[in-house]
């Protein structure tokens, strides 16, 4: 997950499986509304990230500095800060082929505390994707034929939902609720950030 300090701009969401291509979804991997990759344990490499960065995040920032913002390409520029894991190169690798954009690493041990997307930002997607997936799966009436039988197969019918619930399905889910996350939440997550660096500056002086 990945934004801009006030909302604005949103990048398109990374999504890591196991499979190169999920059973059943071969046919739409390259419509899907997020970045799929895959690797042997789910987890983010050095090697996706490099092409996430590169293929992902640089393009869209571009697009969205030239087209919405209506920038020259001579006046792009953007910082991308990251937080201490081993999925992230070394920072001298994460330079854009031109060089305008360019990562910037938070000190050790402090992403809990100023890491924007940690400050309520995945939090409240998670929310709404769990409010969401839930809906989808408990929210189950009483069919007219059921009522007709006097039966209530409502239960049934839940666990069947839950089985169906597909990987396609989740990632759709995922996009969609990434679009409703309020841009006060990804501008508000941005304030531990702007205060650590308030408080650097009067220690500088």
């Amino acid at each position: 997950m990945c934004a801009n300090a006030d909302g604005t701009d949103r990048i398109t969401c990374a999504t890591v499986g196991k499979s190169k291509k999920p059973r059943g979804k071969q046919h739409c991997m390259d419509r899907l509304p997020v970045k799929y990759y895959n690797s042997k344990n789910a987890w983010f490499t050095q090697e996706i990230f490099l092409s996430w960065f590169h293929n992902v995040f640089c393009k869209e920032v571009c697009d969205h500095q030239v087209k919405k913002l209506k920038m020259r390409p001579s006046k792009l520029w953007a910082l991308l800060l990251l937080n201490n894991v081993a999925a992230h190169p070394r920072i001298d690798t994460l330079t854009s082929h031109d060089g305008k954009i360019t990562c910037m690493t938070l000190p050790p041990n402090t992403t809990s505390l100023i890491q924007p997307m940690d400050q309520g930002v995945i939090c409240a997607t998670k929310r709404l994707y769990t409010k969401m997936m839930l809906t989808k799966v408990l929210v189950v009436l009483p069919l007219e034929e059921d009522m007709e039988l006097g039966v209530d197969n409502r239960a049934k019918r839940t666990l069947e939902n839950l089985k169906n619930y597909s990987i396609k399905e989740a990632i759709y889910n995922w996009d969609k609720v990434w679009s409703e996350v309020k841009d006060l939440t990804l501008k508000n997550s941005w304030k531990n950030s702007s205060r650590l660096q308030s408080a650097m500056r009067r220690m500088k002086k």
